[in-house]
């Protein structure tokens, strides 16, 4: 029995590896499926409005790490009355579970692009910007200051201007440290979803065809 949950989450994690090669890379024909009005928006060389989209975060990749808790859970079950670790183990996997089921639910996590602004929505909070909080939109491989280990873990970083931190009375840090990650692509590979925000800012600019 052991051995048939030990495969379940071997299974899970290979599907868990796959999916997220699987969303990394370009793909148009997904873009215009899942996202009509941003795919539009983006082969338009003359587009000069700013869509109204929604992005949600997928619930794939969740649920599958979900499947991989549950699978290792008889492990740490049957010596948790004596193992003070695995009773932590299981405590660490019952809240992480909780969190997980947060975060698949519809509303709880999205990207939301309108002509006002940007909304990052996540489990546990809302932040909303306006456009000219932003210099610009770019790849990288970092998360705040500290380098991501696995090269292949890209993420979409978002430059703020002097103005961000001048309305919210916040000290300008130097410049290689003026941006947030965003936590997710939202179903779109991390360098068209960077061009698509990028592109938005030139809107934005009346400059829709400047190259950031």
């Amino acid at each position: 029995m052991e051995s048939l949950f030990l495969s379940a989450a071997i299974a899970a994690a290979v599907a868990y590896w796959w999916l997220q090669k699987k969303e990394s890379k370009k793909n148009t024909h997904r873009l215009r499926e899942r996202y009509p009005d941003l795919h539009k928006f983006l082969n338009d060389s003359r587009a000069n409005l700013i869509p109204t989209v929604k992005l949600k975060m997928g619930r794939m990749r969740y649920l599958l790490i979900l499947l991989m808790g549950a699978a290792l859970i008889p492990f740490f079950w049957e010596d948790w009355h004596t193992d003070f670790f695995n009773r932590v183990e299981l405590v660490f996997v019952g809240i992480a579970a909780v969190v997980i089921l947060l975060a698949v639910f519809p509303r709880s996590a999205y990207l939301r692009i309108a002509p006002e602004g940007l909304t990052v929505k996540s489990v546990f909070r809302k932040m909303q910007y306006e456009w000219s909080d932003f210099t610009h939109f770019q790849v990288g491989h970092y998360l705040g200051d500290k380098e991501i280990l696995d090269k292949d873990e890209e993420t979409i970083q978002m430059f703020f201007s002097d103005q961000y931190y001048s309305n919210r009375r916040m000290k300008i840090p130097k410049a290689p440290k003026r941006f947030k990650p965003l936590a997710d692509h939202y179903g779109i590979d991390n360098a068209t979803l960077a061009g698509i925000l990028n592109k938005i800012l030139g809107v934005y600019r009346g400059q829709p065809q400047a190259d950031y």
